[in-house]
């Protein structure tokens, strides 16, 4: 089980990565590799976080 500092850490990193690439494919319709990876990224922090959650 993670530690509470991993879930207070991830699960703004996770909210703040998924807002920012989100704002860049909406705002400059790119779909890159690197905006998906910056998405996918942040989900997966969210996800990760939130599952860890008590």
């Amino acid at each position: 089980m993670p530690s509470d500092a991993v879930i207070v850490v991830l699960l703004p990193v996770g909210a703040a990565l998924l807002l920012f690439s989100l704002v860049r494919i909406l705002e400059f319709r790119r779909y890159s590799v690197l905006n998906l990876l910056v998405f996918t990224t942040g989900v997966a922090g969210l996800i990760t976080s939130l599952l860890a959650l008590p």
